[in-house]
């Protein structure tokens, strides 16, 4: 909303008769406290046995993944085998691609590279 504003206070400004947002205000986001979960939480997750849902095993697996390597989830959906190299994952995050294109490298971690042997038969 701020930024199609911003369009037509220009165009306002550029000699068109009227502001229709004259009488409103944008007001900032206003985002609350994070919360994460524990190291130990983590652990206990990846521990817990849904063998008898693979499913949810595979959730779970995802959620840790992401949890290990830090990135964002449509960043992660992204990923192929190809961004594996020399046991770290390399991608160019989406939220920097078009500012500044800057390669993140991630070292994988022991249950990283467990996880990601578990899916290895899979085509990404």
């Amino acid at each position: 909303m701020t930024k199609f504003r911003t369009l037509v206070i220009w165009a306002f400004d550029s000699g068109s008769k009227s502001n229709p947002f004259k009488r409103y205000s944008v007001s900032e986001c206003v985002y609350g406290t994070p919360f994460y979960i524990t190291n130990e939480e983590r652990i206990r997750l990846y521990d817990a046995d849904f063998s008898h849902n693979k499913q949810l095993e595979t959730q779970r697996d995802i959620f840790v993944f992401q949890c290990l390597i830090g990135c964002r989830v449509s960043d992660l959906y992204k990923m192929t085998y190809r961004n594996i190299i020399d046991g770290s994952v390399e991608y160019i995050p989406r939220k920097t691609k078009e500012d500044r294109a800057i390669t993140v490298r991630v070292p994988l971690s022991k249950t990283a590279q467990e996880i990601i042997e578990r899916y290895h038969d899979h085509e990404r």
